[in-house]
């Protein structure tokens, strides 16, 4: 349909996480903080306002909704409304190595997925039940591609940032002990 778009496909998802890295790293060697700060607690603040929720779509509690055509009683427009859990901006952006030909076109709300299809009434069920396979295979195939990279970018989180927030920590003793090395006593 006119609003639809192709899912997957706006940004890179390699550059996202990418950029998202690099600027939790600037955030950590760059925010002020306390010589005193507790590196668990602040390690734990830090993975928890990053991690990335997957999608998870719940195809059972998907809804058929339809509408007909109006300049021709032979077409019917059908959206399926797919309930989903996990961060929207997933949807847009574009799993590494998934043919573009095989992106799914649709919309996303807030706690559906729709899908949008024309179909015409003297057209076979089996093509129509056939087009939303496909449809709903390349959706699976992108979900699966797009949560493999959030399942990497947790893991970068739990075992990398602890090493981060331990080298600004550091960084803040040091710059502690410059700076009363030129107290006088």
């Amino acid at each position: 349909m006119k609003d639809d778009l192709k899912l997957f496909s706006k940004e890179s998802l390699l550059n996202y996480f990418t950029d998202k890295k690099d600027q939790i790293k600037t955030h950590i060697l760059n925010y002020k903080m306390p010589v005193i700060t507790d590196p668990d607690d602040y390690t734990k603040k830090i993975i928890a306002k990053n991690r990335v929720d997957s999608i998870i779509v719940n195809f059972t509690d998907s809804r058929t909704e339809y509408r007909k055509a109006i300049t021709d009683p032979n077409k019917v427009f059908i959206s399926v409304k797919i309930p989903f859990s996990g961060d929207k901006k997933l949807f847009y952006l574009c799993p590494p190595d998934f043919p573009e030909q095989d992106l799914p076109y649709g919309r996303v709300g807030t706690k559906f997925l729709i899908l949008n299809f024309n179909a015409d009434i003297n057209t076979p069920n089996e093509k129509h039940t056939e087009c939303l396979k496909v449809a709903l295979s390349n959706l699976e195939s992108c979900i699966w591609f797009v949560n493999k990279e959030v399942e990497s970018f947790n893991a970068w989180l739990d075992q990398e940032i602890r090493a981060f927030v331990e080298e600004r920590i550091e960084k803040n003793r040091r710059l502690k002990d410059t700076v009363d090395s030129f107290r006088i006593i």
